[in-house]
């Protein structure tokens, strides 16, 4: 049986929040000396919105450019909102602005990435039709 092809760009985000989902579900989580899990928000999110613009990229035909950046953050931004949503409702967890914002910071970085790998993929793909 063949796997559809959108399943294998939109399974790994939703795998991925459904992790962050039940990390959030702890109370707390064990904290390394001299190591702060607020630092996590970055590559966090950094992952998510790699993920989200993989899948949209993959997905969408002829969305790529801009829209394509901005709906990956806009899909990461919800699932950051939702995380935050969801600790707020976990005993000895927090909802905090502050982490919401780490975590876009996180999303931002990751578009970055996924753009320099789009962009080496293509430019590969370029070399072995040309040579």
């Amino acid at each position: 049986m063949k796997v559809p092809s959108w399943w294998r760009f939109w399974a790994p985000p939703a795998v991925y929040f459904i992790l962050i989902f039940i990390l959030s579900s702890f109370s707390t989580l064990p904290e390394p000396p001299g190591f702060s899990l607020n630092t996590l928000h970055y590559p966090e999110f950094a992952v998510m919105s790699f993920l989200l613009a993989r899948a949209v990229h993959g997905t969408a035909p002829g969305r790529s450019g801009f829209g394509a950046y901005a709906l990956s953050f806009l899909l990461t931004a919800v699932v950051a909102a939702l995380d935050e949503l969801h600790q707020a409702m976990v005993p000895g967890r927090l909802s905090d602005i502050r982490d919401f914002v780490h975590d876009l910071a996180g999303a931002a970085g990751g578009l970055l990435l996924w753009g320099i790998w789009r962009e080496g993929a293509l430019r590969l793909e370029r070399r072995r039709k040309t040579g």
